[in-house]
């Protein structure tokens, strides 16, 4: 008898472990893509993606990124230096993946040339 409490016991517990962490996990899903530049079409390193202001990832060598996300909306920020920021609300399902390729645009900051002069040494 004593034997019989003892697993019933164990196995309550299991199922209340199991049916907990289902209970209170999310689902997740994939955002990944590629940042390019508009005007000459190479790949973007660097870029700062940020997603609801709480997480993020930067682009690759190849202007690639990937990131793991719970299901649901989410607001997605595009930025870099010298250039334009874009803003993007997505949707992600559960177990999927949601591709999201960008083209960034210069923000026209202006370049001016830089004249130095020669050093006269006495």
């Amino acid at each position: 008898m004593y034997l019989n409490r003892l697993h019933i016991r164990i196995l309550l517990l299991i199922i209340a472990l199991i049916h907990g962490s289902w209970l209170f996990g999310q689902e997740k899903g994939m955002l990944s893509g590629r940042v390019l530049d508009a005007e000459s079409g190479e790949p973007m390193v660097a870029v700062n993606i940020s997603v609801d202001r709480h997480t993020g990832t930067t682009s690759d060598l190849n202007g690639e990124f990937s990131l793991g996300l719970d299901a649901g909306d989410h607001l997605v920020e595009f930025y870099y230096v010298g250039y334009e920021g874009i803003l993007k609300k997505i949707l992600v399902r559960e177990g999927e993946t949601l591709r999201l390729d960008i083209q960034m645009r210069s923000s026209g900051i202006p370049q001016w040339p830089v004249h130095t002069l020669p050093r006269w040494e006495s």
